[in-house]
């Protein structure tokens, strides 16, 4: 937003069929600015806030900051409403750990100025947050990470169906991701780059000189110094103006780093062995490459292995004030978190019609080992993990109770 001819940038860009979203502090975000962009059909304007209160965010981004970024998202957000723009907003939190303790308050600040989304967004250390980490409390363990996460999650299940408009998005692991939604149907959506490392194929970066990467890591001397110093890949200074699409794909820089990417994805790590996520996960290849476990999946593995072991011992009945509707193949439940009816079917038709509502009193376990003798004999640890969750998405649905 400081460049003078960024409208014309943008324009260019559009006129070349290309989205164009905006991240930007919002410092600059005037109204002339904002009906500039809602013009020219911007795609979407992602604003950086990093504190839910002053004392928080100024710590980070400067002293009346937070005022200012205020000042001018909710103008951005009421214009677009004025002008029916379709263009959409939203709130971009880099976790720290001077601020995860105000994830709730983030999002109750994101649903009071209306944005579309909010992105949650690990610590990515780099140019200030480097040269600042030992002035600053930026840094943060995993299980801080995840602790704080769950608090959040929690509340996010218990309000959730009052905040249906606003997109909740995690970066982070699919593990974590997936364990919160199963967890505590909280309902969050995590971006697919962080299952499946798309740099030199589907994506590459542009540095604002027209140099070209596979992503902004691999020319990262914070980051790549060893996998270069290894041989992984070959660093090659590629300018856009300067190189044709032919030339870029088969430049020795993107050639051998999507090689190196391809040998990564192929060693499976220790914590990636069994995993569900398996599959279709690969994770970054520069920052996991000296790893034999993935701490974060690690302790979410932990995580599900508790509460599981917890859950077989519960004994679930059919809550008083349940609501269902069946057919042959069919069961749809009333969801009262979501307030809407949602299907059950496979094996978990099978349990509600001729357990729960048989009214025999089985632990989940023993409803496990009934199931995994009519689905799958050799699985015994998935069903139980199956059923689990699912004993624990109808508690969370209100259909059913433990006792």
């Amino acid at each position: 937003m400081c460049r003078p001819d960024i409208f014309s940038i943008i324009d260019f860009a559009k006129r070349q069929g290309l989205e164009v979203t905006i991240n930007t502090n919002a410092i600059n975000l005037t109204e002339h600015v904002v009906e500039k962009l809602i013009g020219l059909n911007v795609d979407q304007v992602c604003v950086s806030l990093d504190g839910a209160t002053p004392e928080v965010n100024d710590a980070v981004r400067g002293h009346g900051t937070f005022n200012k970024i205020l000042t001018n998202l909710n103008k951005l957000v009421r214009l677009i409403k004025e002008k029916k723009s379709p263009m959409t907003t939203g709130l971009a939190f880099t976790m720290l750990r001077m601020n995860m303790h105000q994830l709730t308050d983030m999002f109750k600040l994101a649903v009071e100025i209306g944005v579309d989304a909010i992105d949650f967004m690990e610590l990515y250390v780099s140019g200030n947050a480097y040269d600042n980490l030992d002035k600053y409390e930026f840094q943060y363990t995993r299980e801080e990470a995840i602790y704080s996460l769950e608090m959040f999650a929690q509340y996010l299940r218990k309000n959730r169906g009052k905040f249906r408009r606003i997109t909740v998005q995690l970066d982070s692991h699919v593990s974590l991701a997936k364990y919160l939604n199963r967890r505590y149907g909280a309902g969050i959506f995590f971006h697919g780059r962080n299952m499946d490392c798309r740099a030199g194929d589907e994506m590459w970066y542009m540095q604002a000189d027209g140099i070209l990467s596979p992503c902004g890591i691999c020319n990262n001397p914070l980051y790549n110094m060893k996998v270069l110093r290894n041989g992984c890949y070959i660093l090659e200074r590629i300018k856009i103006t300067e190189a044709s699409l032919q030339n870029v794909e088969d430049s020795n820089y993107f050639r051998s780093f999507l090689e190196f990417k391809k040998k990564s994805k192929e060693k499976l790590r220790k914590s990636c062995t069994n995993c569900e996520h398996n599959n279709y996960c690969a994770p970054c290849p520069i920052l996991h490459y000296d790893d034999e476990v993935i701490e974060e999946c690690e302790a979410v593995r932990n995580r599900i292995k508790e509460f599981v072991s917890e859950m077989l011992t519960r004994k679930p009945q059919i809550a008083g004030d349940a609501r269902w509707r069946a057919s042959d193949e069919q069961i749809e439940v009333w969801d009262k978190s979501w307030t809407t009816w949602r299907k059950v079917e496979g094996m978990g038709v099978d349990i509600i019609k001729n357990i729960l509502l048989q009214n025999e009193n089985k632990t989940i376990k023993e409803i496990a080992n009934m199931i995994c003798m009519n689905y799958s004999p050799a699985k015994k640890d998935a069903v139980e993990e199956d059923v689990a969750y699912f004993m624990w998405d109808l508690y969370l649905a209100g259909y059913v109770k433990f006792v």
